[in-house]
């Protein structure tokens, strides 16, 4: 066989080997590719549940901020009309 259908076969064969090899390579990337997606999925879907918890516990906090100051407006009339009985 002459040098240079040497050298081509040899080229082809290592050609043949790349494209084997990314043959192979393509279904794990897929595979890959699709549980990428789907941790994406979760984690999309956990920090949706996570935002609607944290407004959730937002409004719960602001309704006992408004109760205590309602409570501390009340306590602070009920000592005020405390101190106005005593000094009378």
């Amino acid at each position: 066989m002459p040098v240079k259908m040497v050298q081509i076969a040899a080229t082809f064969e290592q050609y043949r080997r790349s494209i084997d090899g990314v043959s192979r390579a393509t279904p794990e990337l897929d595979a890959s590719t699709q549980q990428n997606a789907a941790m994406f999925e979760e984690t999309n879907a956990a920090l949706q549940l996570l935002d609607g918890s944290a407004k959730s516990l937002m409004k719960q906090v602001d309704a006992c901020d408004i109760k205590n100051n309602r409570t501390q407006q009340m306590w602070t009339i009920r000592q005020s009309q405390i101190i106005l009985r005593q000094n009378r």
